[in-house]
């Protein structure tokens, strides 16, 4: 799925991301799922708001905090939140 955009998949993704099996897992959910929000891919404008709720949400309590999961789970946040306001003041993706 890295190497592969076509064969990313937003639900597989986002169960990834909150119900992971694995810290591993659910890093490379979470880094997949940044770069198809930072790349527009064509399933993330459709779903801006399950995508923002999954991230907020109470996830993966089961794990132990890990810095760079959580810094990229912000990353996240932080560009839908850019692109919504974006889009709400009329402006193209930028």
């Amino acid at each position: 799925m890295e190497g592969s955009p076509e064969l990313r998949n937003l639900d597989s993704i986002l169960d990834a991301s909150a119900n992971p099996r694995s810290a591993f897992e659910q890093y490379h959910a979470l880094q997949l799922l940044e770069w198809m929000v930072r790349d527009r891919n064509d399933q993330v404008a459709p779903n801006v708001q399950r995508i923002t709720a999954a991230l907020r949400g109470n996830w993966s309590l089961q794990l132990r905090p890990d810095q760079s999961r959580y810094k990229i789970r912000n990353r996240i946040l932080t560009e839908l939140d850019r692109q919504i306001k974006s889009l709400a003041e009329g402006g193209h993706h930028t």
